[in-house]
């Protein structure tokens, strides 16, 4: 209704975060919906959809009904805050540019509030290294590297609503095939890991699906193929391409071998120390052991020689410091009551990352 011209399905596609497929399944749901209710939708040629209101008597009621049903008022962002997440989504989520007389007609405003909730979205962009291209006569796309893109959009975007990429059905067959192929090579994940590592797998599906992949420098990818992980990686996406028929390049694999490496882990009952042991990195074992010796010199804490809390911190180890190493963006809801509850480990903690 809003719309000056009429709608691909493409752009209706990437606004609700959906295939084309299901935008045609759903324009076919809103035909029966409008017959006999005084409207229809018009598929104008090599344009794309547009909404007919042949007799607003009759189609007044049917809006009413459907406003009133999904409260659909409410749901247009009042407050900048609101529109800026709304704004930077519609960008990670838009494959053409976008224009800002668009936004202002979405969202009721003027276009000078479009543009003040644009310096937030730079500045949001910014930390992943992307950037807001204006178009002359075009508008607006976020440009940058397409590994960073993803990220910003599992961290403003999708999050742990996976629905928006995939059914849940799907999800939870990606998550399976993950579980099967990782336990396998003895690499158990924790469930903040395993909902990571599909919310990527489903964000990597749906931007190969649209031809956008991640490039990577055979130097960069040569050492990981070298790793277990990149293995577990190849045997989880034949499953996917399977599953959800999307061809994964190597370079794809690769990626998805550096989230593997960063994915937080679990470690479930072991029969002893010394299997324990088996599942830790000498090199981090013997790293974790010299961090707590130097907060020991400073707190007097007296935990150096806590085994329980030294495997806990190995394992958490290993994948921090590949996600620092790979610049995988991560979150922590919790920091802020960490820091004013737990102010001694906090300081702990800060020792131990300056080591």
């Amino acid at each position: 209704m809003q719309s000056k011209s009429p709608l691909s399905s493409e752009f209706l596609a990437n606004s609700l975060a959906v295939t084309t497929r299901t935008i045609r399944s759903d324009i076919r749901a809103l035909t029966n919906t409008l017959k006999n209710n005084g409207a229809e939708v018009r598929l104008i040629r090599g344009t794309g959809y547009e909404l007919i209101i042949e007799n607003y008597h009759y189609f007044k009621p049917l809006l009413t009904k459907i406003m009133n049903e999904n409260n659909i008022t409410s749901s247009i962002p009042s407050e900048p805050e609101e529109r800026v997440d709304y704004i930077l989504k519609r960008l990670l989520l838009a494959e053409e540019y976008l224009k800002i007389e668009h936004f202002a007609e979405e969202l009721f405003v003027s276009e000078s509030s479009i543009k003040n909730d644009l310096k937030e979205v730079k500045r949001l962009l910014k930390a992943f290294n992307l950037d807001l291209e204006k178009k002359p006569n075009y508008g607006l796309k976020i440009k940058g590297e397409e590994a960073k893109l993803r990220y910003c959009l599992g961290a403003y975007v999708f999050g742990q609503e996976t629905e928006w990429i995939l059914p849940n059905k799907k999800i939870e067959e990606i998550k399976n095939i993950i579980i099967d192929q990782a336990e396998k090579s003895s690499i158990f994940l924790s469930d903040i890991g395993l909902n990571n590592l599909a919310t990527h797998f489903a964000i990597a599906c749906i931007r190969i699906q649209h031809n956008n992949y991640v490039s990577m420098p055979l130097k960069e990818m040569n050492p990981l193929k070298e790793k277990k992980e990149f293995e577990v990686a190849k045997q989880i996406v034949e499953f996917l391409e399977q599953t959800l028929h999307v061809t994964f390049p190597e370079s794809e694999i690769a990626y998805i071998t550096i989230h593997l490496l960063g994915a937080k882990m679990v470690v479930y009952q072991v029969d002893s120390k010394e299997n324990m042991l088996e599942m830790i990195d000498e090199d981090i074992l013997a790293l974790t052991k010299a961090m707590l010796q130097e907060v020991e010199q400073e707190l007097d804490l007296d935990i150096s020689f806590d085994e329980e809390l030294i495997y806990g911190l190995c394992l958490h180890l290993k994948p921090a410091i590949n996600r620092y190493k790979y610049d995988l963006t991560i979150k922590n809801p919790l920091l802020e009551e960490i820091k004013k509850n737990y102010q001694m480990a906090f300081d702990a903690a800060i020792i131990m990352g300056k080591f």
